[in-house]
């Protein structure tokens, strides 16, 4: 994620991921990301740092090498969140928001468009981190009802 990949629509922050190809024996379309509003404050602190350099990776100031690897990135996130419990896990980060947005009842086809994923079958993996909802909320889901609140 570069900073050049990040904008504000007036709304919120956008990311603007670009197609990648042959990841995980896939090509993943470009697509536009909202940032969920519990990352957006310390999104745009990062992005107010004095001198920000559009080339550069958001969490790691003055690298723009294109294979950043897995230590790079851990380093540059610990430089900027130093409590290690508010730290994210790498390797988690996507199943994370997947989950999340599961959870939160966001419908499967726009998770999909925004994880870049062409069927709803991609998601099916992660369901078992899903908590269900108590009965109450799951028969007034089932009738219809406008409420999806958990």
């Amino acid at each position: 994620l570069r900073n050049r990949d990040i904008e504000d629509d007036g709304e919120g922050l956008i990311v603007n991921i670009p197609g990648c190809p042959q990841v995980a024996r896939t090509t993943l379309p470009a697509r536009r990301v909202p940032v969920t509003r519990a990352w957006e404050a310390r999104l745009r602190e990062l992005m107010a740092e004095p001198g920000i350099d559009p080339d550069e990776f958001v969490t790691w100031p003055r690298v723009t090498d294109n294979r950043p690897n897995l230590q790079a990135i851990t380093a540059g996130l610990g430089r900027h969140i130093p409590d290690r419990s508010r730290r994210p896990v790498i390797n988690r980060l996507r199943t994370t928001w997947l989950v999340g947005h599961l959870q939160a009842g966001v419908p499967a086809d726009v998770i999909c468009q925004g994880a870049g994923y062409s069927t709803v079958e991609s998601l099916a993996r992660y369901m078992q981190y899903v908590e269900s909802p108590d009965l109450a909320t799951q028969t007034r889901l089932l009738r219809g009802d406008a409420s999806t609140e958990r």
